[in-house]
């Protein structure tokens, strides 16, 4: 049974890190595109590079909604798993108490603004940021930092 519950954990952790590292990844692609537009200026293809950005922020969107419920269904069916043994709350070698579900506790912050929110909150405030950008780029709007090409 601890190896089943290691085997769990693991893979937990495996969803929680590619969420992450994605996250990472299209913030590092993001920042670098936007800096190399602002060092070489606006052209005829800024718009399409937008549009770029703008598609791999839904990517990412997508693959998060994706993992966080992954990772949820996994952490209710191993909940279940452990309930049904009797095994939630059990005594390590020491002595102390130790909770074997996966229901990992909140602090007052992270009750509110859940880890998973924080990640949806990204994208959908980059997927605005780089609406707005590629309609200021291409004209649509105007928003006084962005030249009309």
């Amino acid at each position: 049974m601890r190896t089943v519950l290691k085997e769990h954990w693991a893979h937990g952790r495996h969803m929680e890190s590619e969420r992450a590292w994605f996250m990472s990844a299209h913030s590092a692609i993001v920042g670098g595109i936007l800096a190399f537009l602002a060092q070489r200026g606006q052209s005829e293809n800024s718009g399409w590079i937008i549009l770029f950005l703008i598609w791999t922020t839904v990517v990412g969107f997508l693959l998060t909604i994706r993992w966080s419920e992954a990772f949820d269904s996994l952490r209710e069916k191993v909940n279940a798993i452990i309930l049904s043994m009797n095994l939630a709350i059990v005594k390590d070698e020491k002595g102390n108490i130790v909770d074997l579900t996966m229901n990992v506790p909140a602090g007052r912050f992270f009750r509110i603004f859940r880890t998973k929110r924080l990640f949806y909150a990204y994208y959908c405030g980059m997927l605005v940021a780089l609406v707005l950008y590629f309609g200021a780029v291409r004209g649509y709007i105007t928003i006084g930092l962005c030249p009309k090409i």
